[in-house]
């Protein structure tokens, strides 16, 4: 059985990212899923300076953003750790 379903609610936390302008943004994870369907994908990547430089190799991307997320906020309270 998977640890999170359709329909289930993710814990809430903060997740950060740099804005055009280079400005360090933070936005909670439930005001921006808000009535919104979305997909988190993880990656063992947790400096904003490396997701920065990452979006900014796909210059024509529009939809997808780069945001840093602490581990603490989704991986742990959803037992989604590799041991």
């Amino acid at each position: 059985m998977a640890p999170v379903a359709v329909g289930d609610t993710l814990p809430d936390g903060t997740l950060a990212h740099f804005d055009e302008q280079d400005q360090l943004q933070q936005v909670s994870i439930h005001s921006l899923a808000a009535g919104k369907k979305v997909v988190i994908v993880g990656v063992p990547v947790n400096d904003p300076f490396v997701m920065k430089a990452w979006a900014k190799t796909y210059p024509e991307n529009k939809h997808v953003k780069f945001w840093l997320m602490a581990l603490q906020h989704i991986h742990m309270p959803l037992a989604l750790r590799l041991t």
